[in-house]
């Protein structure tokens, strides 16, 4: 989904819940501040950043930013009409993997190596608006990931790995427990 924040746009990465019904929402960190509305492709409010970590791109930690999604906004796994998330997954090198972005849409790759902090993607995948996105492993349709950057001179696309994600959410206690994401059970 298209998100838009004042001037800038980024991919909703995907939707998610806790142990309290709170809805929520993932997309990359430097895509809001807190406290920012957020609003889809018609320009609708659809929710509001709750809790941003920033990109510190200088130590190579990406950030994410948690999004509460107002009542009457619907929350689904799915990417596509076809396509849905049915778990979610460590990454691991080798890999196949589809990125999804609002600017470029569905592009797939092989993850050519993996850290707690990011995956790297074979090939340049990615385009502004992108960021954000959610990074999907084809065989059992397991959000792996979200895009966080591009690099088209080392033909490379670099993700957040949701374990990363995860993590850190629950450190600093800002997606309350049993934070994950809204999957699709009748696979």
């Amino acid at each position: 989904m298209l998100i838009f924040q004042d001037t800038h746009r980024c991919t909703l990465g995907y939707t998610a819940s806790n142990a309290h019904g709170d809805r929520l929402a993932v997309t990359a960190g430097h895509c809001g501040r807190p406290g920012e509305p957020v609003y889809d492709k018609s320009r609708q409010k659809i929710g509001h950043y709750i809790a941003v970590q920033p990109d510190d791109l200088r130590h190579r930690n990406y950030g994410y930013s948690l999004i509460r999604i107002h009542s009457g906004i619907r929350l689904s796994p799915w990417i596509t009409p076809t396509f849905a998330i049915e778990r979610q997954a460590t990454p691991h090198t080798g890999d196949y993997v589809c990125a999804f972005g609002t600017t470029s849409g569905m592009k797939c790759s092989t993850v050519t190596n993996t850290s707690p902090a990011a995956g790297t993607l074979d090939g340049s995948l990615t385009a502004g608006g992108d960021s954000g996105g959610p990074v999907i492993r084809m065989k059992d349709h397991a959000l792996v990931g979200i895009i966080i950057a591009h690099n088209p001179e080392r033909a490379q696309t670099q993700f957040e790995p949701i374990t990363n994600i995860t993590a850190r959410t629950a450190h600093a206690a800002a997606a309350g427990q049993a934070f994950a994401p809204i999957v699709h059970t009748d696979a």
